[in-house]
């Protein structure tokens, strides 16, 4: 909305604000309901006819021109007819009922006609009047909705013609803003009396760019009411030029959106409380990861080694007895139990390796690169290639984790969809952000399954680069096969 004065020349801004001493309001609504006549009531004075233009004019302009006429004709007729007296006399009286009768017969004529042509007039002028009576109560109802339309939306339209120095507000417009009608002229110095001081010279530079560029007006901002709340509205016009680049007229809305603001607000804030949560629970989950993976290895691992050693300790005892033919089922019992020990070992360690691999809290995350890329390649036979930096950055153990956990579904996903032979996996630490690329050479990813809301793993890595203030993103390269970059900062203070 037009805002400041002309005490600021020196920009193009200022040369078209108006101050509060110039401002002509326009009268509104320009349509007022108590304008309307009531039924019987006419919208027209009466009409003031030039004398000597009307119907009753012409029937006496026209009875004189026939009387004179009369006259002087009749009298040269009698005289051509007789000139007896006593005839004369006669025909002297039958020349005034003549007269009588004819302009008896004369003024009926030019008397109907003229009434004829008042009747339809009058009547035309009825219909005229009807017609414009109609026109101005669907006008009225127009007005009516648009108002009740705007209050409803709480949207307001206002109007400001730069050259006449008239702004317009709607009814709404006050509304929002806290003002009465007729008491509170529409002037730029009030809008920018209701924007909060810290806001007025950020919502000046936006009027005065728009302004500059004849872009569209589109932003939001603070007003604080007469009553003293706070409220949020947003703010779009439209600025017309003339030939000279100048502006002419600038229309706009304003709609109260502090509903909106506050649930959007809301929403923020449950997501940064889930978020938390979240990044809560991924801490005790991994807490736990930890803690069975050290008791799986630690004591599940001391009790498979104590009983190999048995298994082993029988085994090297049948072995001694080896000429009775009653112990070699013996034997074979101990060596397969033996066997069973060991592949039970392995699967212990396997299991305590996905859980939480030691590697990872012990050597660091390149070193768990590494042993994840090697045995990922020995599992699948897909070959698995790190590009990692030397010497390696010092890397916090949230974000040692999180990238960990990233590659390895990066690379569980290679396995399930890509059909690929090949992974390129690139680490670098670069202008304060932790840096993870992930290629391989495969049929590459579907766009809608990228975007899917469903594709769980993708959204858990995203969610776990989210919480660390990082993000994920997934590429189709041209030459095929799927990237995922990883991007998380390095934030001061972070462990």
């Amino acid at each position: 909305m037009p805002t400041g004065n002309l005490s600021q020349p020196q920009t193009l801004f200022g040369k078209f604000i108006f101050p509060s001493r110039q401002i002509r309001a326009l009268p509104v609504p320009l349509i007022e309901k108590d304008r309307v006549n009531r039924p019987g009531e006419s919208n027209f004075s009466p009409v003031r006819r030039p004398l000597g233009r009307g119907p009753e004019a012409r029937i006496v302009i026209s009875y004189l021109v026939f009387a004179c006429l009369w006259i002087f004709l009749s009298d040269k007729f009698l005289s051509l007819l007789t000139s007896e007296p006593s005839q004369l006399h006669r025909w002297q009286t039958y020349k005034g009922l003549g007269f009588v009768l004819v302009t008896a017969l004369l003024l009926f004529i030019m008397l109907r006609r003229a009434f004829t042509g008042t009747h339809d007039v009058e009547r035309s002028l009825r219909e005229s009047e009807s017609r414009l009576r109609r026109f101005f109560e669907e006008l009225s109802c127009t007005k009516d909705r648009l108002d009740n339309a705007q209050r409803i939306a709480r949207m307001g339209n206002w109007d400001w013609e730069v050259k006449e120095q008239r702004l317009f507000w709607s009814d709404e417009i006050y509304r929002i803003f806290g003002m009465e009608k007729g008491k509170d002229l529409p002037t730029g110095d009030k809008f920018l009396e209701a924007v909060p001081p810290e806001d007025r010279d950020w919502v000046k530079h936006v009027h005065e760019e728009a302004l500059q560029t004849g872009k569209q007006l589109d932003y939001e901002y603070r007003i604080r009411r007469r009553d003293g709340q706070i409220r949020w509205v947003r703010e779009k016009a439209e600025i017309v030029f003339d030939e000279q680049k100048l502006p002419v007229r600038i229309a706009g809305t304003i709609q109260d959106i502090t509903e909106r603001k506050r649930a959007m607000e809301a929403v923020q804030e449950s997501e940064q409380r889930l978020r938390a949560l979240t990044a809560r629970v991924e801490s005790l989950r991994e807490e736990e990861r930890r803690r069975i993976s050290r008791e799986i290895h630690d004591e599940l691992g001391q009790m498979l080694t104590a009983l190999k050693m048995d298994l082993r300790w029988l085994e090297k005892k049948f072995a001694e007895r080896e000429a009775d033919p009653s112990v070699n089922p013996l034997l074979d019992r101990v060596v397969s139990a033996t066997e069973l020990v060991d592949a039970t070992m392995s699967a212990v360690q396997r299991i305590s390796a996905e859980l939480r691999p030691g590697i990872l809290d012990n050597l660091g995350l390149l070193p768990a690169l590494q042993h994840e890329a090697a045995r990922f390649q020995e599992r699948t036979g897909i070959q698995c290639v790190l590009h990692l930096p030397d010497p390696p950055p010092e890397i916090p153990t949230g974000i040692s984790i999180a990238l960990y956990r990233i590659f390895q579904e990066c690379v569980t996903n290679v396995t399930r969809h890509a059909k690929a032979a090949r992974i390129d996996a690139h680490f670098r630490f670069e202008d304060g952000q932790f840096l993870l690329d992930v290629q391989d050479d495969g049929v590459g990813m579907p766009m809608h399954e990228l975007e899917n809301s469903r594709s769980l793993g993708l959204l858990g890595m995203q969610e776990r680069a989210m919480l660390l203030g990082g993000r994920v993103t997934f590429e189709k390269p041209a030459h095929g096969g799927t990237t995922v970059r990883v991007c998380i900062p390095l934030i001061p203070g972070q462990s």
